[in-house]
């Protein structure tokens, strides 16, 4: 089994790209990744039919998705788990799949699925036409601050930040979706 390895010498970009590109460009191991947007761990059977393909084959994949930085797991009695490794893994997931349903020169292409257009959560935060409404007027009645790292609570006095309880709340609330203008 051929194991692809990210290489993250910034001098060989072009073999990065190239690495990261055939971890996703498999069907079986795209179907396992956004099967995993939802930000939960999955079992690997789960997975498996996800990708539509044998246990076996899906531990092959398995090896070369975790191998490559996009999966990791964590084995809990006779299950493994695996989730994606990190937002930025989702972003690009998030990304490729924008580009993936873009029509092309004078193509008009709906969207398939309007309830997951209407609301959904990519990973770690709101997406969707509704996910984007609430940020955009959490942001007009300034409850949220656009920071470098994202969104985050403001110091406004309005009351849904007066009630927000630090201990309980993450720097950034709430991050841009590449797939929320879809």
């Amino acid at each position: 089994m051929k194991t692809t390895s990210i290489n993250t010498d910034p001098r060989s970009a072009t073999h990065g790209v190239a690495a990261v590109g055939e971890l996703f460009g498999d069907p079986a191991r795209a179907a396992i990744l956004v099967a995993l947007l939802d930000g939960r761990a999955r079992t690997a059977g789960e997975l498996a039919l996800a990708g539509n393909i044998s246990a076996q084959s899906a531990s092959g994949h398995f090896a070369k998705l975790t191998s490559g930085g996009l999966l990791v797991v964590r084995s809990q009695g006779r299950h493994r788990y695996y989730r994606i490794a990190s937002p930025e893994v989702s972003d690009a997931i998030e990304a490729l799949m924008l580009l993936a349903t873009r029509p092309q020169h004078g193509e008009s292409r709906p969207f398939r699925d309007l309830a997951l257009k209407r609301a959904r959560t990519c990973y770690d935060h709101l997406a969707g036409e509704l996910g984007v409404a609430v940020t955009a007027a959490l942001v007009r009645r300034g409850a949220l601050a656009l920071t470098p790292s994202g969104l985050s609570f403001s110091d406004s006095p309005e009351p849904i930040a007066r009630n927000a309880r630090p201990g309980n709340i993450s720097a950034s609330v709430a991050n841009p979706c590449a797939t929320s203008a879809g």
